[in-house]
């Protein structure tokens, strides 16, 4: 497969995850009732507003929105063939192997968020919204492998 089209299909997933997770931020912060507490199993408000839901003061969803845009970017960089940006080599292999990364970070960061959180800590209580972006980062995690295991394998064969 070719790796700007890999890049292009990430780009995209990063793009639906930028907008849900600033949309989870909104409903975060908010004082109203979020309009996705469904029942007592699934409820934006107890995932999203529990004290889980926040990292060093900042709302986990726009922490996590910046972390895909720093993925979008980097798959900009790949589909626009950037060499080098302020001073830095940007490889295909160096951009593939930090996506690999930081994809890698975000799904085992969404397991403990699914697994520990949701299921141990808030007592099987998940939100819909964080849900759909966990499957988000799943497949960016996926995309991400295949990329790597793509520019590895053309390394080799040139």
């Amino acid at each position: 497969m070719d790796i700007k089209k890999l890049a292009k299909y990430i780009s995209i997933v990063a793009i639906l995850a930028m907008v849900l997770s600033l949309y989870l931020t909104y409903l975060h912060y908010s004082i109203e009732e979020g309009p996705c507490n469904i029942n007592e199993n699934l409820n934006c408000d107890v995932v999203n507003k529990s004290q889980w839901s926040e990292m060093f003061g900042v709302s986990i969803s726009l922490l996590g929105f910046f972390v895909f845009l720093v993925v979008f970017t980097i798959n900009m960089f790949i589909i626009r063939d950037k060499k080098e940006f302020i001073g830095f080599d940007l490889s295909k292999k160096k951009l593939a192997t930090f996506l690999l990364l930081i994809s890698t970070w975000n799904f085992l960061y969404s397991i403990y968020l699914l697994g520990y959180v949701s299921y141990y800590k808030l007592q099987g209580v998940y939100c819909p919204f964080c849900i759909v972006v966990d499957i988000l980062i799943l497949v960016m995690f996926i995309l991400s492998i295949i990329m790597f295991k793509v520019v590895e394998n053309g390394e080799k064969n040139t």
